[in-house]
């Protein structure tokens, strides 16, 4: 809407609410009390703006429930009412909505037995008669309303009047239209399952000839597929046809709801082309060829070589077959037909099929029409050179160098290549390798430059390496520290290794010892300039020595002999004696060393060491050690000074008295007596001697006797002894071994 020229404004006018309620259901239809039934409608609000509606519910006409509900413009809103039910039979609405009808048995008034459903299968549309026997157990009489419901939905309804007590049947003809299982029940209380089959119906599908081409004679499978979509089994006839001609004929059954696999297997031998199809089906197109020949000896040679290589297949085609046939051999290569020969065979024919083609380098199959080998083309020998490398390049004269380069074959066959070795451009040396296929071959040449100058030494086609050979360097300052010594000898010796050129190289020094190269040391010299070399060494050998490293004048160096001994003139004194026996042991030790040293003798007795002693011995003289030991253990020692052999010590036992026993009898007497006294004695040293025994008798000497005896000789001394009244008496030698009481 726009007034003159000013922009236009959009008026909207929106049409009023308009709500209309719809789809009235009610669940469930029927059951018994107290039935709780669900009252559902949808409020539709075709208007423009959202509005109120007062939805009622009414029962036999009487309004029992009211709810307000809010729907949107344009929308649609579900209104539900819950009530619970007596029995009865209701006429249920919401609003001005079409009621719905309801139906309430009183509960466990009716009894009822012998359901049945017949028949319980059967073709569709099935026509089951629905059958129960309904007992009033009440005391009086009652009306029975029966329901059939068919899948849930109600589907019949009769009303019976049955007397108190009394039982009636209740029969009812339900039609089930279509295939499918059902479930029909009487009131939702007791039920069971029906099922409406469908008739036998036949498709053919999936019509396959297998294979449509061969060599004769050919073999082949024609397959179908017969689907039953019925529910009952049925019989169906599969026909084959051979161009037009019915040339077999199968019957099959087929169960309900399922297929069958039909196969023929036949054979044509006859080359040609036929059409097959089967009952009404399309034409397949079956080729039969001529049969194949024999074919043997297939070979292919070489089947390796370097490249290019010339290879020849050949085979052997026979015709074992009553007929001329022909036969084409195609050279194949990699999968490329390159060579084609066709031949005719006659029957018991065998001809000899030759071929031949160049191959280049790699793996390759070959062969003829479907036989083939794999053959390898190797690539031939390539040899190159690299990785040059001349050590050193700058040294002192006569240098000699190491040269070597990398020989690498890249083909696959063995190869053989010639290095040669240049110096400033001329030839100087070579030498033959073989290079193995894939792997590489260091070649090397040793090349000794006597003169001094710059040279480029190279290795065949490869960039030269500049090499520059120096003057020889001087040597000067030997140096020899210390000048003598004590062997082993050890000697610090350097010189100075100069050059005034310009350039550096290794120089091997030489240490010489009396005209004898005992040691080598290489410096590197960096020019004009001088580095120190120096040695260590050891000398062994007695004497003076000649010292120098090259050419340079020589050091006199004197090795001393350490400080030697001998040790000989043993003498122990005296050889024989008594315990406890003194004896003196003396040795001499000789110096037969360069310089004085310190000796430290050793006394040993019977190989075990008492006594040490240290003497200091000139160069060249001469010590006496002497030692001075008592021994007092009885027996033959050995007495040595450091080592053995020793002298033999004889230490002997002095003449000793022992009192072996002592008798008196008797030990008891009444009055006097005249008692015996028996002394048994010996002499246990190792010398005679004298003894005087004094005898005693309670203290008191009463006898005195003197015995002479050998070195362990023994001797027994009687004699009686008065004793005059009575008393104790203790008689006893001077050693007494026992004591005697007389009583």
């Amino acid at each position: 809407m726009g007034v003159n020229n000013l922009p236009p404004v959009t008026v909207r006018v929106f049409s009023g609410p308009l709500i209309i309620p719809e789809n009235l259901k009610v669940t469930p239809y029927a059951g018994q009390e107290p039935l709780r039934v669900n009252v559902t409608a949808d409020l539709v609000n075709y208007g423009d703006l959202p509005d109120n509606y007062t939805a009622e519910l009414y029962i036999d006409g009487v309004l029992v429930e009211t709810r307000n509900v809010t729907v949107n413009a344009s929308s649609r809103t579900t209104v539900s009412f819950n009530r619970t039910l007596p029995a009865g039979l209701y006429e249920i609405t919401i609003n001005d909505l079409e009621p719905e009808w309801v139906y309430v048995m009183e509960g466990e008034k009716f009894y009822i037995e012998n359901f049945t459903l017949t028949p319980q299968s059967g073709t569709a549309p099935l026509a089951v008669t629905v059958s129960a026997m309904i007992t009033n157990i009440d005391s009086r009489a009652r009306t029975y309303t029966a329901v059939i419901y068919v899948n849930g939905e109600p589907d019949h309804a009769e009303t019976l009047d049955i007397p108190a007590g009394g039982t009636v049947p209740s029969n009812t003809t339900v039609i089930l239209p279509e295939r499918g299982f059902y479930t029909i029940s009487l009131n939702n209380n007791v039920s069971g399952t029906v099922r409406a089959l469908s008739e036998a119906n036949f498709t053919l599908s999936n019509v396959t000839v297998s294979p449509v081409e061969g060599k004769s004679p050919l073999n082949f499978t024609v397959s179908a597929v017969v689907r039953n979509h019925g529910d009952l089994a049925g019989n169906f006839t599969v026909t084959l046809y051979l161009d037009d001609v019915l040339w077999e004929t199968r019957t099959v059954s087929v169960p309900g709801k399922s297929s069958v696999l039909v196969s023929f297997r036949k054979e044509l031998t006859v080359p040609g082309e036929y059409h097959l199809h089967v009952n009404s089906g399309d034409d397949v197109i079956v080729r039969v060829l001529e049969p194949d020949p024999r074919i043997t000896g297939f070979n292919v040679t070489p089947v390796t070589g370097p490249a290019p290589l010339r290879v020849t297949a050949s085979l052997n085609v026979t015709n074992p077959h009553d007929l001329v046939i022909g036969f084409t051999a195609r050279l194949m290569v990699d999968g490329v037909a390159v060579q084609e020969n066709t031949v005719s065979l006659s029957p018991g024919e065998t001809r000899e099929i030759l071929m031949e083609t160049l191959l280049n380098p790699g793996n390759h199959t070959v062969g003829i029409n479907d036989f083939s080998k794999t053959v390898r083309v190797l690539r031939p020998a390539n040899i190159t050179i690299s990785d040059l490398r001349v050590t050193p390049t700058s040294g002192f004269s006569p240098l000699t160098i190491l040269a070597t380069a990398t020989a690498r074959n890249t083909g696959e066959v063995d190869g053989n290549y010639t290095a040669v070795l240049y110096i400033n451009g001329l030839a100087m040396d070579e030498k033959n390798v073989t290079v193995g296929a894939g792997r590489s071959v260091q070649v090397a040449f040793n090349y000794t430059m006597n003169n001094p100058g710059i040279y480029l030494a190279g290795i065949g086609s490869l960039t030269p390496v500049e090499v520059r050979v120096l003057s020889e360097p001087t040597l000067s300052n030997l140096t020899v520290t210390p000048l003598s010594g004590v062997s082993p000898h050890r000697i610090m010796v350097t010189a100075i290794v100069s050059t005034p050129e310009n350039g550096s190289g290794n120089y091997t020094a030489m240490l010489y010892i009396d005209g004898v190269n005992v040691q080598n040391r290489t410096v590197k010299v960096i020019g004009p300039g001088s580095v120190p070399v120096s040695f260590t060494a050891d000398i062994n050998e007695i004497g003076e020595h000649q010292v120098t490293v090259g050419s340079l004048p020589a050091a006199t160096v004197r090795v001393l002999r350490p400080a030697t001994f001998i040790v000989d003139s043993l003498s122990v004194s005296p050889s024989s004696g008594t315990i406890p026996l003194r004896v003196e042991a003396s040795v001499r030790v000789t110096n037969v060393g360069d310089i004085p040293g310190n000796y430290t003798a050793r006394l040993y007795i019977d190989g075990v060491n008492v006594q040490n002693r240290t003497v200091n011995v000139p160069a060249g003289g001469e010590v006496t050690v002497t030692f001075n030991y008592n021994i007092t253990q009885r027996g033959n020692h050995t007495v040595w000074i450091d080592n053995p052999p020793g002298i033999n010590v004889n230490a002997l036992k002095p003449a000793t008295l022992e009192v072996r026993s002592f008798i008196v009898t008797p030990t008891s007497a009444v009055e006097s007596v005249n008692a015996d006294v028996t002394a048994e004695i010996e002499n246990s040293g190792d010398l005679e001697g004298e003894f005087s025994i004094p005898f005693y008798l309670n203290g008191s000497l009463i006898r005195n006797q003197t015995v002479r005896l050998g070195p362990g000789e023994s001797q027994a001394i009687s004699f009686q002894q008065y004793l005059s009244g009575p008393g104790v008496y203790t008689p006893q030698p001077r050693r007494p071994q026992e004591q005697h009481s007389i009583c």
